[in-house]
């Protein structure tokens, strides 16, 4: 679940510009919590991309330290926004519970999330 938590988020900032590019030099604690696995996951990223959208920021690195199926809590690692070093991409408006899918296959999880562009 771990992995799955910080692929999404890694998945989610390379839509919004080349990971290549970020150096994780500024750590920040994120915690959510939830009454259900997909809205926990709704509600992590949703927590990154206002960290994100607020501090000017951008993430390539996810620590998971805890998590269960209505907790996390984590190390976001970045740095802020370089126009001349950072190649963006697209701006993410809001995470989506549009198809969202959170469920395990076998021994791994998987996920599915649609963000508003």
């Amino acid at each position: 679940m771990a992995e799955l938590f910080s692929n999404a988020a890694r998945g989610m900032f390379a839509i919004i510009g080349c990971l290549d590019t970020i150096r994780p030099s500024k750590e920040f604690l994120v915690k959510a919590d939830a009454d259900s696995i997909e809205n926990l996951l709704v509600n992590w990223l949703s927590e990154l991309l206002y960290l994100s959208a607020t501090q000017g920021i951008l993430f390539c690195r996810f620590d998971i330290g805890q998590i269960d199926q209505q907790h996390i809590s984590a190390t976001a690692l970045g740095e802020p926004i370089d126009q001349s070093r950072h190649e963006l991409y697209t701006e993410i408006k809001a995470v989506t519970y549009y198809d969202l899918k959170v469920a395990k296959a076998g021994q791994i999880w998987v996920a599915r999330v649609l963000f508003d562009v």
